[in-house]
């Protein structure tokens, strides 16, 4: 998509941040492989979409803080297509913590730096990782 859209460096910087912080954060995993790719893509294509529209304002610094919280509080987050033992869920806490924060440090940085068109990707990353824990947050908390 990024290739497509000439924003190699922004899906980037949205795609690597989100990945690094779902290895440890957890959150919904699909049933099956296929319909985790089908998945996937279209949540993907939707999230580029969006990112390339929306601009780096006060809404977005809210809804990142308020997912950078939530993730922090959350992680990481069992599924029950994907259980954790105790062992891992004290390791991955810590591991998106620091991930988590770090990844908004830059976005913070950026913003600072007047690089807003950069920073949204990264933002949207935090925010799509928080998104795929509430499904499941949801169902524990029943």
């Amino acid at each position: 998509m990024g290739l497509f859209t000439k924003t190699v460096l922004e899906s980037l910087l949205f795609i690597l941040p989100f990945c690094l912080m779902r290895k440890f954060s957890g959150g919904f995993h699909a049933k099956q492989e296929w319909q985790c790719l089908i998945g996937s893509c279209l949540v993907l294509v939707f999230c580029h979409a969006v990112i390339v529209r929306i601009l780096c304002g006060v809404v977005l610094h809210i809804l990142l803080l308020l997912s950078g919280t939530g993730l922090s509080v959350f992680s990481p987050v069992d599924s029950e297509n994907r259980r954790l033992s105790v062992a891992e869920k004290e390791e991955y806490r810590h591991k998106a913590q620091y991930i988590v924060w770090g990844i908004i440090a830059v976005y913070g940085l950026l913003v600072w730096s007047e690089l807003d068109e950069y920073a949204k990707w990264i933002a949207a990353g935090v925010i799509l990782t928080f998104c795929l824990q509430i499904p499941c947050i949801w169902k524990n908390k029943k």
